[in-house]
């Protein structure tokens, strides 16, 4: 998750220029029967500081067995746990669990499929990227939903992880430290994979940028991620943090920027929502965000958009079960786009183990029409069902 133009840096990241401490031609070891597995690892020459020490840390803790994206994850973790508890609460960023990073890239691609016609990826060959989506995360953090994706692509489409880090990917944050972060993680997952360090450091100082992805103007965003066409998938877990916490000059470029939207006590959050479906424009959004979203008096403007418009396509409540260890927000995995359709797909997890609760949803469908003002009214089918007998 990004940090947001109210950063305040906790700890210096390694430099872009990225000090492997490995030599060119070094191999790390994926092999190409299974896309992004990982034999016995090449050890790097450790350097104090340097992302081989960090790699060597991880290597050090994961079996040999584990695969590049296992390694990369872990990797990501690692890095959050750099940010201070302050920071973290001040910037509304939160480590995104590798299962929900994993379940929200599933889900968008899912729907951004059955919207675009595509075939089922699973059947073809695709040693090119043509035919594999465009996607992007516009506050990427550590880089957990750009590892996610490099996985699925890899995985769906049997593309190498270097196409698909060079092809199909784009991550953006406002804040320079987690840009840092978020190349180093990258140029770690390419490097478990087998690419040469040089290429390893330029790939990922292409791919992870800052940017500011609410207020930079609408076409200079898309230059600089796939052009005109934008994104096909947009991912990730944008920051929850409070309007009127956002530092005074940042608050007012928001309020005019998005003034139908950012009043009361509103979240970044749903900015990143209404800014979505801007840059994914005939794409699919996927998010976890928080859930109020369905009932608080700020959001009422964008519930009204989302309805009306035909963008919302399907939630996947969380109630009041916590995802994210030791933060106190409430959440759901929400996603929109394109536009026109009547109905959106609904589920609730009722199990603690919210893990295990999302391997069986039930989907319900709900029509636009009876999501209800000013409050939406979810739930399954048959209870709602009831509820207007009553």
């Amino acid at each position: 998750m990004g940090c947001g133009p109210w950063h305040s840096p906790g700890v210096s990241p390694t430099p872009d220029s990225l000090t492997t401490g490995a030599t060119p031609h070094s191999p790390v070891g994926e092999t190409a029967a299974a896309p992004g597995r990982a034999g016995a690892a090449v050890r790097t020459a450790p350097a104090s500081g340097t992302l081989a020490a960090r790699m060597a840390e991880v290597e050090d803790v994961l079996p040999d067995t584990a695969s590049a994206f296992d390694r990369a994850h872990r990797l990501a973790a690692h890095f959050e746990t750099l940010l201070t508890a302050g920071s973290v609460q001040r910037n509304g960023a939160v480590y995104s669990p590798r299962y929900i990073a994993d379940r929200v890239m599933r889900d968008a691609y899912e729907l951004w499929r059955a919207d675009s016609g595509e075939e089922k990826s699973g059947q073809r060959e695709a040693p090119v990227l043509g035919g594999v989506p465009k996607v992007c995360d516009p506050a990427c953090g550590s880089g957990v939903f750009l590892v996610a994706a490099v996985e699925f692509l890899a995985v769906e489409f049997r593309v190498s992880v270097v196409n698909a880090v060079s092809g199909a990917l784009r991550g953006l944050d406002v804040s320079p430290e987690a840009v840092a972060f978020s190349r180093q993680t990258l140029a770690a997952l390419l490097l478990w994979s087998g690419v040469d360090a040089p290429l390893a450091t330029a790939l990922a100082s292409e791919v992870v940028l800052e940017a500011d992805a609410l207020l930079e103007p609408l076409v200079e965003l898309q230059s600089k991620l796939f052009g005109e066409g934008g994104p096909d998938l947009l991912v990730g877990n944008p920051p929850y943090i409070k309007l009127q916490n956002v530092p005074a000059a940042s608050r007012s470029a928001l309020i005019e920027r998005f003034p139908v939207y950012a009043s009361g006590s509103f979240s970044l959050s749903m900015l990143f929502v209404v800014r979505g479906l801007e840059l994914a424009g005939a794409g699919v959004c996927g998010f976890i965000t928080q859930n109020n979203l369905f009932t608080s008096l700020a959001a009422r403007p964008i519930r009204e958009e989302l309805a009306q418009s035909g963008a919302l396509l399907r939630i996947v409540d969380f109630n009041h079960r916590r995802v994210f260890a030791g933060a106190s927000a409430y959440t759901c995995l929400l996603f929109v786009g394109g536009g026109g359709a009547s109905e959106v797909e609904y589920a609730a997890v009722h199990d603690d183990d919210v893990q295990r609760g999302l391997a069986s949803l039930e989907y319900s469908r709900i029509g636009h029409a009876d999501l209800g003002a000013p409050k939406w009214r979810l739930g399954a089918r048959v209870d709602l069902d009831n509820v207007r007998r009553i």
